[in-house]
């Protein structure tokens, strides 16, 4: 779902990448205020919009690609233990570790409620078959 409402709004690869991972994100910190499961599809729809709107007006803006200094782009004392940590990580195993911490997610039992949540909700009823 994600994908195809980023490929909507015409995002390249790497945009659509960004946008997926801040999604995920927002909806990890959130998983706490979780009351309905059966309205995260909305959610993840309307925070998927809302992360592309925020790609283009990056883009369009003059600057886009000038950093600012502010006090939401001053990095903290852990900035560079983080760099440090990421740049020792080869490349080849970005992707695994990600599948990893996607599959450990996936087990957490509030994800795990909500995708099977989702799956019966797609799934044709037996007498709409008939």
């Amino acid at each position: 779902m994600s994908w195809s409402i980023c490929r909507w709004y015409q995002l390249g690869g790497a945009d659509a990448d960004d946008v997926g991972q801040n999604v995920w994100l927002t909806l990890l910190g959130q998983l706490g205020n979780l009351r309905d499961p059966a309205a995260l599809p909305g959610w993840l729809a309307t925070t998927t919009q809302r992360e592309c709107l925020r790609i283009l007006r990056a883009a369009r803006t003059p600057h886009a690609g000038a950093r600012s200094l502010d006090a939401e782009n001053i990095p903290d004392q852990h900035t560079g233990i983080a760099e440090e940590e990421l740049l020792g990580i080869p490349v080849g195993s970005i992707g695994p570790t990600r599948g990893r911490c996607l599959a450990k997610l996936r087990r957490h039992p509030a994800i795990a409620a909500l995708i099977e949540a989702g799956a019966a909700a797609t799934e044709p009823s037996a007498s709409a078959v008939r």
